[in-house]
């Protein structure tokens, strides 16, 4: 699963906040070319390449901690890994943990080289807000462009969960992905329910 993500530098000397609008120059993740543009700040932005007609959707966050001393801001995209198709099946190791579930995720920093990375998962009961469990770990960027895949997992304990809750009520699984500070870098969500898990 590849995950798209472009680079960017500010162009000038800008503040930033939540809801600014930055002027950024952008390189396109497939084709490399550079294109000026102006995204808003703590928000999802709609980008299109105009060499290649390449489209993503990318989340983006200027701030001390992911804009360096040149103006390039650093950028994460997380995914829950899952089949839309066959349904949501948690990796589910009983013999080994039997109080967690683990749910694959895949990941990409770009600009983030030895930063360190809070990964954040819960779930929450959709139409209540209420939290059942969660869980934090700390992944740190190796690289300018670092990817994990194949051991990214996201551990929840199942027995967080009360048992009379375990119904056919939706439930919400999410993802966050967090600068040392707190600061949301991404997100993802997916919503399932539980009937019939264990």
């Amino acid at each position: 699963m590849a995950i798209d993500l472009f680079g960017m530098v500010l162009s000038g000397a800008v503040s930033w906040g939540v809801g600014k609008i930055l002027d950024v120059v952008i390189t396109c993740d497939y084709c490399t070319e550079e294109f000026e543009e102006q995204i808003a700040n703590v928000q999802e932005n709609y980008l299109g390449c105009p060499n290649c007609y390449t489209e993503i959707v990318q989340y983006t966050n200027a701030c001390d901690f992911t804009v360096d001393n040149d103006g390039r801001i650093g950028h994460i995209s997380a995914k829950f890994l899952r089949s839309f198709s066959e349904g949501w099946d948690p990796i589910d190791d009983y013999e080994h943990y039997p109080d967690w579930l683990f749910f694959d995720a895949a990941m990409r920093a770009i600009a983030m080289q030895d930063k360190q990375i809070v990964l954040s998962g819960q779930i929450s009961d959709y139409n209540s807000g209420i939290i059942y469990t969660s869980n934090d770990s700390i992944c740190t960027a190796e690289s300018f462009d670092t990817v994990w895949y194949d051991d990214l997992r996201i551990p929840l304990n199942w027995t967080d969960i009360p048992e009379e809750v375990r119904d056919y009520r939706i439930f919400a699984i999410d993802l966050f992905v967090k600068s040392r500070y707190g600061d949301i870098l991404n997100t993802d969500r997916f919503l399932t329910q539980f009937e019939g898990w264990r």
